[in-house]
């Protein structure tokens, strides 16, 4: 996905969250961060987090998972 991605700028560091998998059945969202070099494509950082999505309705249940991937990724 990072050879691919088109970013505005065509150097320094790009930081993309990538959702892997929400799984209503068990309760669970899949997320990759990832730290890379814009001009190479080289991935520098990689971490998978596994949260359990919270909220009221579609969109606030799955987006609660990104919120929590987020602050612990930026902290």
């Amino acid at each position: 996905m990072v050879s691919e991605y088109k970013p505005e700028q065509s150097e320094g560091i790009g930081i993309v969250y990538i959702n892997e998998d929400m799984d209503k059945i068990n309760s669970k969202a899949l997320w990759l961060f990832v730290i890379f070099n814009i001009a190479t494509r080289e991935v520098l950082v990689k971490k998978q987090y596994t949260m359990k999505p919270s909220g009221f309705g579609i969109r606030n249940h799955w987006a609660g998972s990104y919120h929590r991937v987020f602050r612990q990724s930026t902290s």
